[in-house]
Protein backbone atom coordinates (compact mmCIF):
# COMPACT_ATOMS: atom_id res chain seq x y z
CA UNK A 1 0.00 0.00 0.00
CA UNK A 2 2.69 2.36 0.87
CA UNK A 3 4.85 1.60 -2.11
CA UNK A 4 1.32 2.61 -4.30
CA UNK A 5 1.18 5.87 -2.64
CA UNK A 6 4.69 6.61 -3.13
CA UNK A 7 3.60 5.82 -6.80
CA UNK A 8 0.80 7.75 -7.52
CA UNK A 9 2.65 10.67 -5.37
CA UNK A 10 5.19 10.78 -7.80
CA UNK A 11 3.21 10.53 -10.60
CA UNK A 12 1.44 13.67 -9.69
CA UNK A 13 4.60 15.58 -8.99
CA UNK A 14 5.32 14.60 -12.66
CA UNK A 15 2.45 15.43 -13.84
CA UNK A 16 2.78 18.56 -12.39
CA UNK A 17 6.00 19.57 -13.84
CA UNK A 18 4.99 19.17 -16.94
CA UNK A 19 3.39 22.41 -17.27
CA UNK A 20 5.82 24.76 -17.15
CA UNK A 21 4.81 28.19 -16.25
CA UNK A 22 6.72 31.56 -17.94
CA UNK A 23 6.12 33.02 -14.19
CA UNK A 24 4.06 31.92 -11.56
CA UNK A 25 4.25 35.37 -10.20
CA UNK A 26 2.78 38.09 -12.69
CA UNK A 27 2.11 41.73 -11.93
CA UNK A 28 0.64 44.46 -14.05
CA UNK A 29 0.44 48.29 -13.16
CA UNK A 30 -3.07 49.70 -13.98
CA UNK A 31 -3.85 53.30 -14.43
CA UNK A 32 -5.64 55.37 -11.26
CA UNK A 33 -8.81 54.95 -12.80
CA UNK A 34 -8.81 51.54 -14.00
CA UNK A 35 -12.01 49.54 -13.56
CA UNK A 36 -10.15 46.37 -14.59
CA UNK A 37 -6.27 44.56 -14.47
CA UNK A 38 -6.00 41.58 -17.10
CA UNK A 39 -3.42 38.85 -15.71
CA UNK A 40 -2.38 36.29 -17.91
CA UNK A 41 -0.08 33.13 -17.20
CA UNK A 42 1.63 31.58 -19.84
CA UNK A 43 2.34 28.39 -20.04
CA UNK A 44 3.40 24.78 -21.80
CA UNK A 45 3.37 21.07 -21.73
CA UNK A 46 7.36 20.04 -22.01
CA UNK A 47 6.72 16.59 -21.00
CA UNK A 48 5.53 13.67 -23.12
CA UNK A 49 1.89 12.69 -22.37
CA UNK A 50 -1.08 15.17 -22.19
CA UNK A 51 -1.83 16.48 -18.92
CA UNK A 52 -5.42 17.57 -17.74
CA UNK A 53 -7.09 20.49 -16.04
CA UNK A 54 -9.96 19.37 -14.28
CA UNK A 55 -11.03 23.46 -13.19
CA UNK A 56 -9.32 26.36 -12.04
CA UNK A 57 -10.81 28.69 -9.09
CA UNK A 58 -9.69 31.88 -7.60
CA UNK A 59 -9.50 32.90 -4.09
CA UNK A 60 -12.03 35.71 -4.44
CA UNK A 61 -15.40 36.94 -6.34
CA UNK A 62 -13.50 39.68 -8.21
CA UNK A 63 -11.51 37.77 -10.13
CA UNK A 64 -12.82 35.57 -13.40
CA UNK A 65 -11.00 32.62 -14.64
CA UNK A 66 -10.98 32.11 -18.49
CA UNK A 67 -8.27 29.32 -19.73
CA UNK A 68 -7.35 29.47 -23.47
CA UNK A 69 -5.40 26.72 -25.66
CA UNK A 70 -5.64 23.02 -25.54
CA UNK A 71 -8.84 20.96 -25.98
CA UNK A 72 -11.84 21.36 -23.60
CA UNK A 73 -13.82 17.74 -23.75
CA UNK A 74 -17.48 17.10 -23.09
CA UNK A 75 -16.41 16.98 -19.23
CA UNK A 76 -15.41 19.98 -19.04
CA UNK A 77 -11.45 18.93 -17.89
CA UNK A 78 -8.87 20.62 -20.71
CA UNK A 79 -6.08 18.24 -22.23
CA UNK A 80 -2.73 19.73 -22.95
CA UNK A 81 -1.10 17.16 -25.57
CA UNK A 82 2.81 17.96 -25.45
CA UNK A 83 4.25 20.63 -26.70
CA UNK A 84 0.77 22.68 -26.54
CA UNK A 85 0.61 25.92 -24.80
CA UNK A 86 -1.51 27.70 -23.18
CA UNK A 87 -2.93 30.75 -20.97
CA UNK A 88 -4.75 31.75 -17.72
CA UNK A 89 -6.31 34.55 -18.24
CA UNK A 90 -7.37 35.99 -14.81
CA UNK A 91 -9.20 39.39 -14.68
CA UNK A 92 -9.69 41.62 -11.70
CA UNK A 93 -12.21 44.08 -10.69
CA UNK A 94 -11.03 47.20 -9.22
CA UNK A 95 -13.63 48.58 -7.60
CA UNK A 96 -12.52 50.44 -4.71
CA UNK A 97 -8.90 48.74 -4.46
CA UNK A 98 -5.55 50.78 -4.50
CA UNK A 99 -1.93 50.22 -4.02
CA UNK A 100 -0.63 47.12 -3.89
CA UNK A 101 -3.44 43.86 -4.01
CA UNK A 102 -2.37 39.98 -4.39
CA UNK A 103 -4.72 37.33 -5.72
CA UNK A 104 -3.93 33.72 -5.78
CA UNK A 105 -5.55 31.52 -8.80
CA UNK A 106 -5.83 27.64 -8.16
CA UNK A 107 -5.58 25.21 -10.64
CA UNK A 108 -6.38 21.32 -9.85
CA UNK A 109 -4.86 18.67 -12.62
CA UNK A 110 -6.38 15.51 -12.71
CA UNK A 111 -6.21 13.20 -9.92
CA UNK A 112 -5.36 15.93 -7.39
CA UNK A 113 -7.08 16.12 -4.06
CA UNK A 114 -10.20 18.53 -3.63
CA UNK A 115 -7.85 20.54 -0.85
CA UNK A 116 -5.15 20.36 -2.48
CA UNK A 117 -4.18 21.75 -5.75
CA UNK A 118 -1.27 21.16 -7.70
CA UNK A 119 -0.79 24.46 -8.83
CA UNK A 120 -1.17 28.04 -7.34
CA UNK A 121 -0.28 30.98 -9.66
CA UNK A 122 -0.21 34.73 -7.84
CA UNK A 123 -1.46 37.66 -9.20
CA UNK A 124 -0.45 40.86 -8.04
CA UNK A 125 -1.84 44.18 -9.13
CA UNK A 126 -1.20 47.58 -8.48
CA UNK A 127 -3.19 50.44 -8.19
CA UNK A 128 -1.80 54.06 -8.24
CA UNK A 129 -2.97 55.74 -5.22
CA UNK A 130 -4.63 59.16 -5.35
CA UNK A 131 -4.72 59.84 -1.78
CA UNK A 132 -2.93 58.60 1.28
CA UNK A 133 -3.75 58.74 4.54
CA UNK A 134 -1.53 58.49 7.32
CA UNK A 135 -2.20 56.73 9.72
CA UNK A 136 -5.31 55.10 8.88
CA UNK A 137 -6.48 54.42 12.78
CA UNK A 138 -6.08 56.48 15.46
CA UNK A 139 -6.42 55.12 19.15
CA UNK A 140 -6.72 56.06 22.45
CA UNK A 141 -6.75 53.71 25.68
CA UNK A 142 -9.95 53.91 28.21
CA UNK A 143 -9.82 56.69 30.40
CA UNK A 144 -6.55 58.47 29.12
CA UNK A 145 -6.34 62.01 28.24
CA UNK A 146 -8.47 62.64 24.86
CA UNK A 147 -5.15 64.35 23.35
CA UNK A 148 -6.01 65.51 19.63
CA UNK A 149 -4.32 63.19 16.78
CA UNK A 150 -3.22 63.76 13.39
CA UNK A 151 -4.32 62.03 9.84
CA UNK A 152 -1.85 63.45 6.89
CA UNK A 153 -3.97 64.00 3.60
CA UNK A 154 -1.16 63.94 0.91
CA UNK A 155 -2.41 64.33 -2.83
CA UNK A 156 -0.59 62.43 -5.26
CA UNK A 157 -1.36 63.86 -8.70
CA UNK A 158 -0.78 65.94 -11.42
CA UNK A 159 -3.75 68.27 -10.61
CA UNK A 160 -4.57 70.00 -7.11
CA UNK A 161 -7.23 67.74 -4.84
CA UNK A 162 -8.64 69.47 -2.30
CA UNK A 163 -10.93 67.99 0.63
CA UNK A 164 -14.37 69.33 0.46
CA UNK A 165 -16.00 67.45 3.64
CA UNK A 166 -15.35 65.26 7.06
CA UNK A 167 -17.36 63.01 8.81
CA UNK A 168 -17.61 61.04 11.86
CA UNK A 169 -19.80 58.41 12.34
CA UNK A 170 -19.31 59.12 16.14
CA UNK A 171 -20.71 62.19 17.42
CA UNK A 172 -17.87 61.85 20.23
CA UNK A 173 -14.93 62.33 17.87
CA UNK A 174 -14.75 65.83 16.67
CA UNK A 175 -13.23 67.08 13.49
CA UNK A 176 -10.96 69.82 12.51
CA UNK A 177 -9.23 70.21 8.95
CA UNK A 178 -6.02 72.09 8.63
CA UNK A 179 -5.11 73.03 5.10
CA UNK A 180 -0.73 72.44 5.03
CA UNK A 181 -0.45 73.33 1.16
CA UNK A 182 -4.25 73.46 -0.36
CA UNK A 183 -5.13 71.01 -2.71
CA UNK A 184 -1.59 69.23 -2.15
CA UNK A 185 -1.66 68.23 1.70
CA UNK A 186 -3.86 68.67 4.59
CA UNK A 187 -4.23 67.73 8.75
CA UNK A 188 -7.14 66.12 10.05
CA UNK A 189 -6.79 66.39 13.67
CA UNK A 190 -9.37 64.15 15.20
CA UNK A 191 -10.15 64.71 19.30
CA UNK A 192 -12.26 62.52 21.63
CA UNK A 193 -14.85 64.82 23.85
CA UNK A 194 -14.23 61.93 26.12
CA UNK A 195 -12.80 58.72 26.70
CA UNK A 196 -14.97 57.41 29.74
CA UNK A 197 -16.02 54.52 27.60
CA UNK A 198 -15.29 52.46 24.49
CA UNK A 199 -16.23 53.76 20.97
CA UNK A 200 -15.33 53.64 17.27
CA UNK A 201 -15.62 56.06 14.61
CA UNK A 202 -15.34 55.85 10.75
CA UNK A 203 -13.80 59.33 9.79
CA UNK A 204 -15.26 59.99 6.17
CA UNK A 205 -13.01 61.95 3.94
CA UNK A 206 -14.67 63.40 1.12
CA UNK A 207 -12.79 65.28 -2.36
CA UNK A 208 -13.21 66.30 -5.30
CA UNK A 209 -10.24 64.01 -7.16
CA UNK A 210 -11.07 63.18 -10.54
CA UNK A 211 -10.59 59.76 -10.30
CA UNK A 212 -14.05 59.03 -9.00
CA UNK A 213 -13.20 55.33 -7.40
CA UNK A 214 -10.71 57.30 -4.98
CA UNK A 215 -13.06 60.33 -4.16
CA UNK A 216 -13.92 59.18 -0.34
CA UNK A 217 -11.47 57.87 1.95
CA UNK A 218 -12.26 56.30 5.50
CA UNK A 219 -10.12 56.06 8.02
CA UNK A 220 -10.79 55.15 11.73
CA UNK A 221 -10.70 56.43 15.23
CA UNK A 222 -11.24 54.50 18.28
CA UNK A 223 -11.28 54.37 22.18
CA UNK A 224 -10.15 50.77 23.76
CA UNK A 225 -9.20 49.11 26.57
CA UNK A 226 -5.50 49.48 26.87
CA UNK A 227 -4.03 45.56 26.04
CA UNK A 228 -2.92 42.95 28.64
CA UNK A 229 1.13 43.62 29.33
Amino acid sequence: MRTLLVILTLSSQLIWAALEFESKLVEVHTAADAQKATIDFKFSNIGEEPVFISHIDPDCDCLTIQAAGGTTLPDKRIRYRPGESGTIRSTFKIGNNKGQIDQKVLVWLTGDPKDKPSIQLHARIHVPEVITMTPRSLKWDLDSKPLRQSIEVVMHHRQAIHVTETNSTNANFQLELEPIENGKRYLIWVTPKSTERPGIAVIEVNTDSPVKNQKTQQVFAMVQRPKAE
